[in-house]
């Protein structure tokens, strides 16, 4: 008895543990179908919402979806695109699920490569700083006038007009001696011997020298800043560069004749490629210069 008794026992407490778990089972099964279905709904309601907020906006005239050749446009309900190819056309659950989820990411897409490519607007709405006015701006004080320069005292004066007066006096007595040995070069070279020759060309290389050096005189004291007889030194600068030129000539022409006397070319060419009507050109300039020259 006692062991039949312990045997009841053991399977009443059995059968309610297996009880227990089935309705365990049983409300979790519940649960599940229930949690199912508000995700199920709640899903269905974030996606309306997506679709009112981000496509309607940007298809204002109807959206429509494409499946293959076939397009089905907003308000045709039941109308079946035309076949392509002969494939069978979709059917109205594909055609909702493309309409829901194509256009979004479609429409996602658009946004978001419209915003890239939009031009920055900062800075944009900035309100633009009003120019201030010119009684806003500090008045530059005026810089400080140099005081002018005075001009050359009249002493300053007299005293560089001697110097411009003696210069001109010293020009006469050179070109006498250069156009005189212009004059008489070619015969004097015939008749010359291997010693004359040599001896004349020493003595125009010092005549050359005598004039470097009067022009040197001449240019090394300087003009007064703003003297009025800045031009009368320019004319007397010209006669002596033209005269320093003739000088310079005749002295090369007597060097190539004391060396290359047999060839008449050699020593005629200074004088035949700078003359003029049978004239040293830098002569000719001289003489149309000098008169008047001197102040």
């Amino acid at each position: 008895m006692r062991q039949r008794s312990g045997s009841r026992v053991f399977d009443s407490h059995v059968l309610g543990m297996t009880l227990s778990r089935f309705a365990v089972l049983v409300v979790s099964a519940v649960l599940l179908v229930g949690c199912s279905a508000c995700f199920s709904f709640a899903c269905a309601d974030v996606v309306g919402r997506l679709y009112a907020i981000e496509v309607e906006p940007l298809f204002p005239d109807g959206l429509g979806y494409v499946e293959g050749d076939g397009i089905l446009e907003e308000g045709s309900e039941g109308e079946e695109p035309a076949e392509a190819d002969g494939a069978a056309t979709p059917s109205s659950q594909k055609g909702v699920l493309a309409f829901v989820s194509e256009p979004l990411a479609a429409a996602r897409d658009a946004v978001q490569s419209s915003a890239s490519k939009a031009p920055s607007n900062t800075g944009q709405n900035q309100p633009a700083s009003e120019p201030s006015s010119p009684t806003d701006a500090p008045n530059p004080s005026p810089a400080p006038s140099e005081p002018e320069e005075a001009g050359p005292s009249e002493e300053e004066e007299q005293a560089y007009l001697q110097h411009l007066r003696t210069s001109y006096d010293a020009l006469p007595s050179l070109y006498s001696e250069i156009n005189a040995g212009w004059n008489s070069f070619r015969s004097d070279a015939l008749a010359s011997t291997e010693s004359s020759r040599a001896a004349k060309w020493s003595h125009y290389q010092n005549l050359f020298n005598r004039t470097s050096q009067a022009e040197l005189r001449f240019a090394d004291v300087e003009m007064p800043h703003g003297s009025r007889y800045s031009n009368e030194r320019q004319r007397i600068q010209e006669l002596y560069t033209d005269l320093g030129n003739a000088a310079a000539l005749l002295a090369q022409s007597w060097g190539r004749c004391n060396t290359d006397f047999e060839d008449e070319s050699v020593w005629m060419a200074p004088f035949n490629q700078n003359s003029s009507g049978g004239r040293i050109t830098y002569l000719l300039d001289y003489e149309s210069k000098v008169q008047g020259a001197r102040p």
